[in-house]
């Protein structure tokens, strides 16, 4: 039975860690931190009149004392597949939405993909080890026959 590589198993775990980011919203920063943060939208207004500009693709994001200049892909933009320079001023900006790794949802799939496999895998080998060990009485628990 031929393995599967690891750059593949790689592969195809990819689209699964990426429901490990979930998108959060932080008050807008001061002027000092505003060059570390991972802007993903921004959100406009204050409570339920409150509305969330998030984007799909973001190639620039730039601050200044008035406004967010963000240049990408909007999630409902009327051209899809198309960057725009959209600024927003920090007056009517109630909060920035960034991205964030959730660790619940990352040990729940890396537990799934990984650990729980090769715990199968490490039973089932050792079965089979027990089972060809030399000068042994009885014949090992064989999990899987090949």
């Amino acid at each position: 039975m031929k393995t599967l590589g690891p750059g593949l198993v790689i592969a195809l775990s990819l689209p699964f860690l990426t429901s490990c980011f979930t998108t959060l919203s932080l008050p807008v920063p001061e002027p000092a931190e505003r060059g570390d943060t991972n802007v993903r939208g921004v959100v406009l207004g204050e409570g339920e009149n409150s509305e969330r500009v998030e984007f799909d693709q973001i190639d620039d994001v730039q601050w200044t004392e008035e406004s967010l200049i963000i240049t990408g892909i909007a999630k409902n933009s009327d051209r899809p597949g198309v960057p725009q320079a959209t600024a927003f001023s920090l007056e009517d900006a109630s909060a920035i939405l960034i991205r964030s790794l959730d660790p619940n949802r990352t040990s729940g799939i890396i537990a799934a993909l990984f650990l729980i496999p090769i715990s199968i895998w490490m039973v089932a080998i050792n079965g089979q080890s027990s089972a060809k060990s030399p000068g042994a009485d009885r014949e090992g628990c064989q999990i899987i026959k090949c």
